[in-house]
């Protein structure tokens, strides 16, 4: 049995977001913001990680992501039980995941985008909104105030 092409769907595929390169030059900015902020921070036993690493930019996003989904399960009314199940679930399918072969990074991005913007709307939530309020937030916060975050993650093994 094959599946029929949502046809309706194609003109919204093929709309090229005149935001593309306003994006680019977006997340251009937020990696010199990262590099200038945790650049050259080092742990209690004074090993600098290179906060731009490939490494550390996907721990940082796990985070930001395990912390999207416990903020949407609590303001969807979930229990402080059923987050924690939750918790226990995202850990498993973590270990899924690990032992599967990986994908390609472009393809990847681009899921993430995809489910994003659904949960996102689901949530009543505008993705540009939130990414221009967060990014104003972070801009507002003194250096130091990131760098001692960084440093607690990082004596933590992070």
């Amino acid at each position: 049995m094959t599946s029929a092409v949502n046809k309706s769907l194609l003109p919204v595929a093929k709309v090229r977001f005149h935001e593309e390169q306003s994006r680019d030059r977006r997340q251009t900015a937020v990696l010199k913001w990262a590099s200038n902020t945790f650049g050259g921070v080092a742990n209690d036993a004074g090993e600098v990680v290179d906060a731009c690493s490939p490494e550390q930019r996907a721990l940082r996003f796990l985070e930001e992501a395990i912390e999207l989904c416990q903020a949407v399960l609590d303001e969807s009314g979930a229990k402080h039980e059923e987050i924690v199940h939750f918790g226990v679930q995202a850990h498993n399918l973590v270990t899924r995941i690990f032992s599967l072969p990986p994908g390609t990074v472009f393809q990847e991005t681009g899921g993430v985008m995809v489910t994003l913007l659904a949960m996102a709307e689901v949530m009543g939530i505008s993705v540009a909104k939130a990414e221009e309020a967060e990014f104003q937030r972070v801009l507002s916060k003194p250096d130091d105030w990131f760098r001692a975050r960084q440093r607690d993650k990082l004596n933590a093994g992070f």
